[in-house]
């Protein structure tokens, strides 16, 4: 990856990763999410990054428009499977031939609280591995072969599992995946 990488920071939030990545000397970043509030604050802390509200798919940006592509965190927030195809699908379109995906997510979760959670949201037509949080924010953990099936597209180049803090402070088995598009013959 040089400098002249071109990112796509896809839902970045209020652009915590951006500013990281920008401050590093990467300075072709876009960054976009559905959430105009935290499109709105990441505008008002870091007046210098390209943060765009997008609130559906399509991206307006043209196929092979980046090098790389980022998803961190951003399938646990959307539960059904037709729409984290969709996202697939896009980053997919966006990504230029050779580009590389960096997508970092959470898997199912072995624990009690974790497994009462997914089977109280089981009976709602929801694949395994949704749950519903006390505020009411849905969201899912991931099987092993959903991750591979979405990913089916792009050649896996690194997957590995590591301990992560959730947004809400509990500790949980993550996973970090690079996987690049392939190259038309």
């Amino acid at each position: 990856m040089t400098k002249n990488t071109r990112i796509l920071d896809y839902g970045c939030g209020y652009g915590r990763l951006a500013e990281g990545l920008w401050r590093e000397g990467y300075h072709r970043l876009v960054g976009v999410d559905a959430s105009v509030e935290m499109v709105q604050r990441g505008r008002q802390m870091h007046p210098h990054l390209d943060l765009r509200h997008q609130p559906q798919l399509p991206l307006p940006q043209a196929d092979s428009s980046f090098d790389l592509v980022l998803l961190i965190g951003v399938l646990t927030s959307i539960p059904g499977d037709t729409a984290q195809q969709a996202v697939i699908g896009e980053m997919n379109r966006v990504l230029a031939p050779g580009g590389i995906a960096c997508i970092v997510d959470f898997p199912l979760q072995s624990d009690a609280r974790n497994r009462h959670r997914y089977e109280a949201a089981r009976g709602k037509h929801h694949p395994y591995g949704v749950f519903k949080l006390e505020d009411g924010a849905v969201l899912r953990h991931h099987s092993k072969e959903w991750i591979e099936s979405l990913t089916a597209p792009f050649e896996t180049l690194h997957h590995s599992s590591f301990r992560a803090t959730t947004m809400n402070g509990h500790p949980a088995d993550a996973f970090h995946s690079l996987c690049r598009k392939p190259i038309a013959p």
